[in-house]
């Protein structure tokens, strides 16, 4: 069975938010959807909530897009960040909130692209994902090698030390026959 993904719209405008719901109809996936309105609302839903994938308006006004955009970079790097906005007719702007972190965005007037922005953004996090597990995994094998070098020069060193304690233990007998030779010796010595 496919997981359900969670996705969160984030904006301001419920009327906004219901078209970006009805857009996302044609999802090939199981997907459940969180309504947050205001920053205190998103941050109450990331932290309650197993979020997905993240659909912003640019311009919240207590906690804008960009605001929300850090956030995530930040708190929540596996989530994926689109931003859904009227205000982005500028290109440089679009291109600059691709470059703060999105994974994309849709103009509000052009939600039908919004499902196929959704997979392609997933489609490259996957992919960014693999890599840095991959990534982890290799890092991992590494510090497991160099904890196993460790571990066997600290054995050794330690098997070394072991032996040394050994052998003078081994000499304790040996030297308490020394010291009761000794002290009988004294001791016929102050009796003469």
């Amino acid at each position: 069975m496919e997981p359900v993904r969670h996705i969160v719209i984030y904006d301001d405008l419920p009327i906004d938010a219901l078209r970006i719901r009805k857009s996302l109809r044609k999802l090939p996936f199981s997907y459940e959807i969180s309504l947050a309105h205001n920053g205190s609302q998103l941050r109450q839903v990331l932290e309650e909530k197993e979020v997905d994938i993240l659909l912003a308006d640019y311009s919240v006004p207590d906690f804008t897009g960009l605001q929300a955009l850090e956030l995530i970079k930040h708190k929540y790097p596996f989530v994926t960040f689109i931003f859904v906005t009227g205000t982005l007719n500028n290109e440089e702007l679009a291109a600059e909130t691709i470059l703060a972190g999105a994974s994309g965005f849709v103009l509000k007037h052009n939600l039908s692209k919004l499902p196929k922005v959704i997979l392609d953004a997933l489609h490259v996090g996957f992919r960014s994902q693999n890599k840095q597990t991959r990534r982890l995994v290799e890092k991992y094998r590494k510090s497991q090698i160099s904890l196993q070098d460790n571990m066997e020069d600290l054995l050794d060193r330690l098997s070394h030390t072991l032996s040394n304690m050994t052998d003078q233990v081994d000499g304790i007998p040996e030297f308490l026959d020394q010291m009761d030779k000794f002290r009988t010796q004294k001791s016929k010595k102050n009796k003469e």
